[in-house]
């Protein structure tokens, strides 16, 4: 298979799982996630049942938004909330990813360059479709015949999240709230991290990994 042919089937095969923003998908029966009036995720129907529960954190409109309550009106009165509420769905068994609880804190904000109107639990962001910035990072290699092949890597049986499938070769996470506070990391230090991670988790020698070069987003 040539390298053009081979792009394009990897292109539609992404564009069939990244089509949240495609006319038909999902996002029409989804509820806007607002903090502090602002829009910062999209909330499925069935996580949205479950949040009502919590009328003391969450306001869920029908056919219209979910929102934390106003009272909630600082960066740490949102995030212990909701952290609460989080911790007791969690306890209930209601939704499958929270058993991946990971005691990460990730920023939650609108654009990347914004400050973080609150943090969220890791293994919750994808219940309410926050935002989350990574760096993919993918090897290949060409064949003397033009060919060109993809390195794939099988994640751990014991992986918290997505255990025993097919991965890309790294993943870096660039916006991960620590103890000491949140982050943003520009190229060089996703660079810098980009390296040891290659280094630590794929044995991806550092001459090799500072080859790396940006290419593209995916949102």
């Amino acid at each position: 298979m040539t390298s053009s042919a081979w792009a394009e089937r990897v292109l539609h095969l992404l564009r069939r799982m990244n089509n949240f923003w495609s006319a038909g998908s999902s996002r029409s029966r989804c509820f806007p996630f607002e903090v502090d009036g602002v829009r910062v995720g999209w909330v499925p129907p069935h996580v949205a049942s479950q949040l009502s529960p919590y009328p003391q954190v969450f306001s869920v409109t029908p056919g219209g938004a979910v929102s934390l309550c106003p009272t909630l009106n600082s960066y740490t009165a949102r995030s212990e909330a909701v952290d609460a509420v989080l911790q007791s769905l969690r306890k209930q068994g209601c939704f499958k990813c929270l058993t991946g609880w990971r005691d990460e804190k990730y920023s939650v904000m609108d654009r990347f360059s914004d400050p973080p109107l609150m943090w969220m639990e890791r293994a919750a962001t994808s219940l309410f479709g926050v935002k989350r910035y990574g760096v993919h990072i993918n090897a290949y290699t060409v064949s003397p015949s033009g060919e060109l092949s993809m390195w794939l890597a099988r994640r751990s049986a014991t992986k918290q999240t997505y255990p025993g499938l097919l991965d890309n070769m790294k993943v870096v996470v660039t916006v991960v709230l620590s103890t000491g506070g949140w982050r943003f990391s520009c190229w060089c230090s996703v660079k810098h991290t980009a390296v040891k991670e290659c280094a630590e988790e794929a044995c991806v020698p550092e001459e090799l990994a500072l080859k790396a070069r940006p290419v593209n987003t995916v949102r």
